[in-house]
């Protein structure tokens, strides 16, 4: 599966790989899989704009067949079309979105990166560093903060 960052809280993602989520959750509750090219028809019944991008082909073709066809959704997109399913299928497919966002993903890193702060400076403390050494290490760790930001300052201005 491929989910494409590209700004703010929203994702691109083909539409075969987002219908590969939806079929796990149906899966799951007991329900049909549904086919791509009956996927593909709900996407473009449901975001019609969607024909303005390209469509492509996300499986290899064998013996000259091609196997399926996909567009490019975005979070939006994913969002109006997910809401097409039942109810079970809704809340999961919205629970999905919202945990591949982006500044959900950008929240989890910073969480990470302050209890590394704070597991560092009790190292520190515990094991007597000297000020230069928990100095340079706080550097450090500031400086990889700062370059998460920009990293994903960097997706927001795209």
């Amino acid at each position: 599966m491929n989910i494409i960052p590209f700004g703010g809280d929203v994702e691109r993602m083909s539409s075969y790989d987002f219908l590969q989520v939806i079929n796990a959750f149906r899966h799951d509750e007991g329900l049909n899989k549904v086919r791509n090219d009956k996927f593909v028809a709900r996407c473009l019944d449901e975001c019609p704009w969607i024909k303005d991008g390209k469509l492509f082909h996300p499986l290899q073709t064998t013996g000259g067949k091609q196997v399926a066809d996909a567009y490019m959704l975005s979070r939006d997109d994913m969002l109006l079309i997910g809401m097409r399913e039942s109810k079970l299928i809704r809340r999961r497919v919205l629970q999905w979105i919202n945990e591949h966002s982006t500044s959900n993903i950008l929240q989890k890193e910073l969480q990470a990166l302050a209890i590394e702060i704070r597991v560092s400076e009790a190292k520190g403390s515990i094991h007597g560093k000297g000020l230069n050494a928990r100095k340079q290490e706080k550097q450090e760790l500031a400086e990889k903060e700062v370059h998460l930001l920009e990293k994903y300052q960097l997706r927001l201005s795209v």
